[in-house]
Formats: C-alpha cells, sequence, structure tokens
C-alpha cells in the first residue's frame, strides 16, 4: 500500500534521525511502490547540515580563538628579551668591560713610563749643562763641590736649584731630588748620576746604565 510523499518524507526522517539501517544502508521508504533516492539525500541533508553547522560553529569559535590567543602570544613573545637572553648580554659586557679596562691601564702605565723617560732624559741633559757652566766635569774638588752644592743638590722645580732654569716647569711633581758622586780619592769626587722621585714613579739616571724609570 503506498504512502503520501509527505508521510514517507516523515517515516524517513524518523528513520535516519533513530540511526536505523538495513545492511549498513540508511532504510528508504518506498512511495507509491517507487524507491526515491532523492528523498533519501534531501533527507540526509536536512538532518546533516544544521547539526553539523552547529558543532562546527562551535569548534570553529574555540579554534579561532585559540588562534587569536596564540597570536597574540606569539606577538608578546617577539616584543621583548628573555631573562635567560638578558643574562647572557650582561656577562658578555662585563667580560668586555674587565678586558677594556685592563687594557686602559696598561696604555696609562706605558704612557705615564714614556712621560717619565722623556723627563729623565731632560733632567741629564740640563744637569750637564750645569756641569759645563759650573766647571764639574771631570775631577771636581772637594772644595769646588761645597760652593756649588747648594745650588745643585736642590729639587729641580726650586727656583733656587741649578737646574731650574732648564727643566724647571716640567719637574712640578718632584718630591725628592738627590745628585750622586763617586769618591774618587785625593779630595776628588766626580758626578755620577742623580735620583728624581715623585709620587708615581722613580727616576734614576747614571753615565753607564742611562735613564732607569721605576713606576709605583
Amino acid at each position: 500500500m503506498g504512502i503520501s510523499a509527505m508521510q514517507g518524507y516523515r517515516m524517513q526522517a524518523e528513520i535516519f534521525r533513530n540511526g536505523n539501517t538495513v545492511g549498513g544502508t540508511a532504510v528508504i521508504v518506498q512511495l507509491d511502490g517507487v524507491t526515491d533516492d532523492r528523498f533519501y539525500n534531501r533527507i540526509q541533508r536536512c538532518h546533516r547540515l544544521p547539526g553539523n553547522k552547529r558543532k562546527l560553529g562551535s569548534k570553529m569559535t574555540k579554534r579561532t580563538w585559540k588562534f587569536k590567543k596564540c597570536a597574540k602570544l606569539n606577538k608578546m613573545d617577539h616584543g621583548g628579551y628573555s631573562l635567560v637572553e638578558l643574562m647572557v648580554v650582561v656577562v658578555i659586557m662585563v667580560i668586555l668591560a674587565s678586558v677594556s679596562i685592563g687594557v686602559y691601564n696598561g696604555y696609562v702605565k706605558r704612557a705615564k713610563s714614556a712621560v717619565a723617560y722623556e723627563k729623565g732624559h731632560r733632567i741629564a741633559e740640563a744637569l750637564e749643562i750645569c756641569e759645563a757652566e759650573y766647571d764639574l766635569t771631570g775631577n771636581i774638588s772637594i772644595s769646588r763641590l761645597s760652593e756649588i752644592s747648594g745650588k745643585l743638590m736642590k729639587k729641580p722645580n726650586d727656583p733656587k736649584s741649578a737646574l731650574y732654569p732648564y727643566v724647571g716647569e716640567d719637574t712640578d711633581d718632584c718630591t725628592d731630588f738627590t745628585v750622586s758622586l763617586k769618591n774618587l780619592g785625593d779630595g776628588k769626587v766626580k758626578i755620577q748620576g742623580f735620583t728624581y722621585t715623585s709620587d708615581s714613579y722613580e727616576i734614576t739616571w747614571t753615565n753607564e746604565n742611562g735613564v732607569q724609570v721605576t713606576m709605583n
């Protein structure tokens, strides 16, 4: 006995919704003795789309939210540096600073030493000029040395020193100055060298060894 199309549609919808199948194939209701697959496809679409749309929409909403959240986090991550990266940078800066300070101190020490050597040579030349000027070259009698020793033994930065006209302006850091003499016997002496002392270095000059600088 045939049934109407509307009844068949409702029966197919009910069968499909309840999941009743025959041999793994959804039951197709025969309309007026004719099996129409179009009703089955229509029912399948009507049943599948609304429910799946709701589920798909819910899933897509969650996925979209997660994607936006991850994108936001990634954007935040790319906007700064991590603690480990900052610590590595700090360690590298400390190492470079320590190396630079050591190199800088070495340069400063060598520069001061070069200045001291230059000053020692100028004082030695000034002392030789004074020897020639006051007739103190070669063997000197003690009596003659006593006449000039007051000027010769004073610090070069002292205006009363015999060396002041030559190196007075360059020896303002002098704290002590000593002229060394060599006793030749028979009341004769010879100027052997000098020792110039400041707060940061000491200059020693002799005829045999020349200028030597010791940094404090």
